[in-house]
């Protein structure tokens, strides 16, 4: 719901159209969407070069180009930021004549893009309207609020019932908070839907899909009576999930479910296994069954018979990263192994010993290794890869990171999404900041929250954390 301050700014962006002369709600919508189009362009532009100041790195395809157009005029020329300094008649003439002709063309002409924007046009018809439009546009906030849908829009679309085009297209953003506030999510939870139809009352195409639901279900039923008839269901149950593992973790509706069908595949999770859990597991992996299985049989005997397609589109590695997960994760006592997941200073020695560990893990043989090690660049950072980064090291390296700050809301949160990264992944590559989740709390990159000194910090302690996987000489080197 839009509400106080700005609704009466966004009031005022109308107010400019009608006034104007413009009365069509729709071509009001239509011009909105082009202006806050050709903002948004300025926004990506000034986070393409945070990330080029910040990282060092060179940044494609920035949305404007560097130097300037065959006639000699910058292409900084055509910024938001700096269109809304121009004078009213430059802005006009900017605008119309160079902005609109660029939008329209800059992902090619033959683009699915260029078809979309082939009619894209100023109808704004003269220098004073125009201005009075930016400068009314340019007071509507855009950072922390979901102000391009549900601001905007959502409001405007109430003033259009004389075009007969009212609806609600998103989620308004207070009934959104409130449902947050409600289940307080945390970092690293899923939020699921408790309702699932019995497997009688779904319809599959897939036979094997109908009978690994039956699986699950009799499983259920062991669990519930508590009767000694579970091992007959888990062995095939676990024999999927490896299968679906060791062949299938190319394909990405699996390699979603990884996290998954290794607590399937291992005995840990069968150990205290509930019907929620038999339950969950149903509802998450039936839809992959059918990916790589032509049949597989239940049974009420004692042995349960499958059928797996000899498939090779995973790689050797991803087999092999696979296995060597689910080994290493067995391993918690090795000393170089928690040296690595808790970014304490490796030797040689320690990656000899992480070698060996490896080699004796049956998990394949000294090629896949070597293919694995070479895919990751490097053997530390192949094994951290695998059993990720230890959560209370992640946090003591970035409480000393705001050491001495009084932290924002907004800067622990920031941080905290960093955390779960490394503690999933193992290391981080530092452009992550400029992609989501990261840009959706900080649009413009971690300048915008921390500011650029303290971003600069932030980089070097991530880049202090991947630096961990190798031996301290060679870190140092």
């Amino acid at each position: 719901m839009i509400t106080g301050e700005i609704k009466s700014k966004v009031d005022a962006v109308g107010d400019a159209f009608w006034t104007g002369g413009i009365s069509d709600p729709l071509e009001v919508m239509e011009q909105i969407t082009y202006l806050l189009f050709i903002r948004r362009l300025d926004d990506e532009q000034t986070k393409a070069l945070n990330q080029q100041n910040l990282l060092g790195v060179t940044v494609e395809n920035k949305p404007f180009p560097d130097g300037n157009d065959e006639e000699g005029r910058p292409y900084d020329e055509l910024r938001w930021s700096r269109i809304k300094n121009m004078s009213a008649e430059e802005a006009f003439d900017v605008v119309g004549q160079r902005v609109f002709p660029f939008i329209k063309s800059m992902r090619g002409d033959d683009s699915t893009y260029a078809q979309f924007m082939k009619d894209a046009r100023l109808t704004i018809p003269n220098a004073g309207m125009l201005q009075r439009v930016i400068d009314r546009l340019d007071q509507v906030p855009m950072g922390d609020l979901d102000t391009k849908g549900d601001i905007i829009y959502e409001y405007l679309l109430a003033k259009i019932a004389s075009a007969d085009q009212n609806g609600q297209f998103r989620m308004p953003r207070d009934i959104i908070q409130l449902m947050v506030e409600m289940t307080a999510p945390k970092p690293g939870d899923t939020i699921v839907d408790p309702e699932s139809g019995l497997p009688t009352t779904v319809r599959d195409t897939y036979e094997m899909v109908k009978r690994f639901d039956l699986m699950i279900l009799r499983g259920q039923l062991a669990v519930h009576y508590c009767d000694d008839t579970l091992s007959t269901y888990r062995m095939p149950i676990q024999q999927i999930a490896d299968g679906l593992l060791d062949e299938g973790l190319n394909i990405p509706k699996v390699k979603a479910k990884e996290a998954l069908l290794r607590e399937v595949a291992g005995d840990e999770w069968w150990q205290h296994v509930t019907l929620q859990m038999l339950e969950h597991a149903r509802r998450e992996l039936r839809s992959i069954v059918g990916l790589l299985y032509t049949d597989f049989e239940d049974t009420l005997d004692d042995v349960a018979e499958i059928d797996i397609v000899v498939c090779r589109h995973a790689t050797d590695v991803e087999r092999f990263k696979a296995k060597a997960w689910n080994y290493l994760r067995r391993r918690p006592d090795n000393l170089a192994l928690e040296k690595l997941r808790n970014g304490k200073p490796l030797t040689p020695a320690d990656l000899d010993s992480l070698e060996e560990l490896l080699a004796g893990s049956g998990a394949g043989d000294s090629e896949d290794l070597e293919r694995a090690v070479e895919n990751a660049q490097g053997l530390g950072r192949f094994i951290r890869s695998l059993v990720g980064f230890d959560t209370q090291a992640a946090t003591e390296a970035f409480e000393e990171f705001l050491h001495g700050k009084t932290a924002t809301a907004r800067q622990i949160d920031f941080v905290n999404l960093i955390i779960l990264h490394l503690t999933r992944h193992g290391e981080m590559d530092p452009k992550l900041l400029f992609e989501s989740p990261f840009t959706d709390h900080a649009p413009l990159g971690p300048s915008q929250v921390f500011g650029d000194e303290q971003a600069v910090r932030l980089v070097q302690v991530i880049r202090s954390i991947n630096a961990s996987v190798e031996p301290a000489e060679a870190a140092t080197a």
